[in-house]
């Protein structure tokens, strides 16, 4: 049966039991020919995908929850998106270099504050990753307000280059051995209430770990008049985790006070993964700098720095994209930012995430293995345990979970020791839905089975 066939049947097909003959073969030239520092969930091949699905090189079809890390909104070979790229592909399709501009970048950069503006006057900055959009969130912070100190919080994940690596704290692994990373940036507990750091209970804990701030980062250790931002994870992409209600409001409060920037990062929200613009909009606030990637253009590979008009006030020459800006990448975003207000997403998506929920927090009557369950709109993330009293994290659980569901023609993400987390494409139909956590649900019964109590 041809791939398009294939594909277009609207359910996984397991023919060849995975990893195939083909994929097998492929996965052992690349241990022999390319880095061994990229972990792969799963020994799979793409051959070809199309809106939920993928095939690989065995013919094997599955549906993807995962959806390029959550980057693919509009899911594989989005007919719009296609479009937007034979259509600027026939004009333009990379910058000579930054000496150069092209009508594509202003327009985007119109659409964007537009589209992110808030009402108030703004600038953005256009790039080549989301490591980059944070590197020069980094520099800009600094050069606005002359200070040097940074917060960031323990267990997120900035990106891969010096700078967001010096702001990211996830994974021992991506920072041992590479020190040392840059100076006078400083790490705190995230506000995660199902495991709280600092052993309270929300909400009769009054927000203890932003009184921690004041009270020992502030006094002791980075004093306020050095302070140059603080930058953040709406949703910690580590682990799915969501802060509770109010929390975002008096950490405002406390950077107003403090006359120190906010930085959002929003490279895996930006664009209603979690049924709003932004992911800080459930909070309703705001920050001065917010960094946006590739949930904007498809997965294809993109920066974007947004911020107050006032503070991107740096010098021409202080910092460039030297590689000039994607013209493809520019088409994507205007085209993806039309779909979701031409096909109303934001809305389905904070709907569709509340079925999710819901339906994810019935298996938990059954499934003692899941302890907790959280997210927004279609970002949710499920803590796996082997004790749900004891919270005793359930990492090989998970990955028996991740393989079970593997086999029966699922992809599922994985952040952090023991979540998984589902980010299916948003335009998702609902009946595709349902089959993927008919498969979800098998799998962890199968686990189950295993002996979890």
């Amino acid at each position: 049966m041809p791939s398009k066939e294939r594909l277009d049947k609207g359910k996984p097909m397991i023919e060849t039991l995975p990893p195939g003959p083909k994929a097998r073969r492929i996965v052992e030239r690349e241990i022999e020919f390319l880095s061994l520092s990229v972990i792969r969930r799963y020994p799979l091949v793409i051959r070809s995908a199309s809106g939920p699905f993928i095939e690989d090189v065995d013919g094997n079809v599955y549906l993807d929850f995962d959806a390029g890390n959550g980057t693919l909104v509009l899911g594989y070979q989005n007919p719009d998106v296609l479009e937007a790229i034979k259509d600027q592909i026939d004009s333009l399709i990379s910058e000579p270099c930054p000496d150069l501009t092209s009508a594509i970048a202003v327009d985007l950069g119109d659409e964007l504050i537009r589209t992110f503006g808030r009402g108030s006057p703004k600038r953005v900055f256009l790039c080549s990753s989301r490591s980059e959009a944070i590197e020069a969130a980094l520099k800009v912070s600094r050069w606005f307000t002359r200070n040097t100190i940074l917060l960031a919080y323990l267990g997120a994940f900035h990106g891969e280059t010096y700078g967001a690596l010096s702001l990211s704290s996830g994974h021992m692994g991506r920072r041992a051995r590479f020190g040392p990373t840059i100076p006078s940036i400083f790490h705190v507990p995230y506000p995660y209430c199902y495991r709280c750091p600092y052993g309270a209970t929300y909400p009769e804990c009054d927000y203890l770990c932003l009184s921690f701030l004041r009270e020992q980062i502030f006094e002791k250790l980075a004093p306020l008049e050095d302070m140059a931002a603080f930058i953040f994870e709406p949703i910690l992409s580590n682990g799915c985790i969501v802060p509770p209600d109010g929390y975002f409001q008096r950490l405002r409060r406390i950077a107003e006070d403090g006359a120190f920037l906010l930085i959002d990062d929003e490279t895996w929200t930006a664009g209603g993964r979690t049924g709003k613009w932004l992911a800080l909009d459930h909070w309703e606030t705001k920050a001065e700098i917010t960094c946006m990637g590739s949930t904007m253009t498809s997965g294809i590979p993109f920066g974007i720095l947004m911020t107050e008009k006032s503070i991107m006030d740096w010098e021409p020459g202080s910092h460039v994209c030297s590689s000039g800006v994607n013209p493809l990448a520019c088409k994507v975003a205007i085209t993806l930012m039309e779909v979701l207000k031409r096909e109303h997403l934001l809305m389905r998506t904070h709907n569709l995430g509340r079925f999710l929920l819901k339906r994810i927090k019935e298996m938990t009557e059954e499934c003692p293995i899941i302890g907790d369950v959280r997210g927004k709109g279609l970002m949710v993330g499920i803590e796996i345990v082997k004790d749900r009293e004891r919270k005793i994290p359930g990492s090989q659980e998970k990955d028996m979970i991740l393989k079970g569901a593997w086999k029966r023609g699922l992809i599922l993400g994985s952040f952090g020791l023991s979540t998984i987390r589902i980010t299916p494409a948003l335009n998702i139909p609902e009946d595709i839905l349902e089959k993927g956590l008919t498969i979800l649900e098998e799998a962890l019964r199968d686990a189950k089975k295993e002996g979890v109590k």
